[in-house]
């Protein structure tokens, strides 16, 4: 079984029949066809675009041939491609850097918001186009997990302060009202 990204442009825009047919190759089967990260319907009408991932089920040899002929395998990995991780830092912490002036006003993202842009967009291109950019699924669950506790943590310990300060004056303010 291999997931297979498709690259190949004479394949794209046609139905999975006319690309060969549920036996997507001779002697290869298409077990699941994905599209940015979501599952097809799997029907005979379903039309094959770029960067769409087939999974195929056959002989090793005639997954790794249908892999070639489609576009190139996706093997699952437990590297990180840590040049896409860094590009998008170093592009979102310069995208930090710039400075708008509005009325008088200086607007800036600071690194953090440029590097969450740049999140965003790189998870963008990643979907649309699987060929670089691999975040194994387990880094992914660390991040998501980590990522989203540690931000309401600070969130949490930056609206401490001011919480407990306007509670004690509303207190103060109705024990001297009651008065």
């Amino acid at each position: 079984m291999l997931d297979v990204v498709v690259t190949n442009k004479s394949f794209v825009g046609k139905t999975i029949v006319r690309s060969g047919g549920l036996g997507v190759r001779p002697r290869c089967l298409l077990k699941k066809l994905t599209r940015t990260g979501e599952p097809m319907p799997f029907s005979p009408a379903t039309q094959v675009e770029r960067g769409d991932v087939m999974t195929l089920v056959g002989a090793a040899r005639d997954v790794e041939r249908a892999a070639k002929e489609l576009g190139y395998a996706d093997r699952q990995t437990v590297m990180t491609d840590m040049i896409f991780v860094g590009l998008g830092i170093v592009l979102g912490g310069f995208m930090g850097l710039l400075t708008v002036t509005v009325a008088g006003l200086p607007l800036t993202l600071t690194a953090s918001g440029g590097a969450l842009i740049m999140g965003l967009v790189f998870g963008w291109l990643r979907a649309v186009h699987p060929t670089f950019g691999r975040i194994p699924g387990s880094a992914m669950w660390i991040f998501d997990t980590v990522g989203l506790t540690v931000f309401m943590a600070c969130v949490g310990l930056a609206a401490g302060p001011s919480f407990s300060r306007d509670s004690r004056s509303r207190e103060s303010a109705w024990s001297s009202s009651a008065l």
